[in-house]
């Protein structure tokens, strides 16, 4: 997992490769993001695991609680082939 020492700015956004299981406070003026190679997740206030590892053939983005907006892709601001999941 990578991320700043600090969220600067207007989002705050981790990259990983791997495993993580996150719980997120919402905060609309700075949206958190996930970026893997495959997919960029948006949370939306949530609890959620991702699994993306480099010898696996797909990411998996599993919600606890909450909603996401799950972004096939890495790029954060094209939303063309996004989607919410929801309990």
């Amino acid at each position: 997992i990578k991320f700043p020492i600090a969220f600067l700015g207007n989002s705050r956004e981790v990259t990983i490769t791997g495993e993580a299981y996150f719980e997120v406070s919402k905060n609309k003026n700075k949206p958190f993001r996930v970026k893997t190679a495959d997919q960029t997740v948006e949370v939306l206030g949530t609890h959620f695991n991702v699994n993306s590892y480099s010898d696996e053939p797909a990411t998996v983005t599993t919600l606890a609680e909450g909603s996401v907006r799950v972004n096939l892709g890495s790029s954060s601001n094209d939303y063309s082939h996004a989607m919410t999941i929801v309990p």
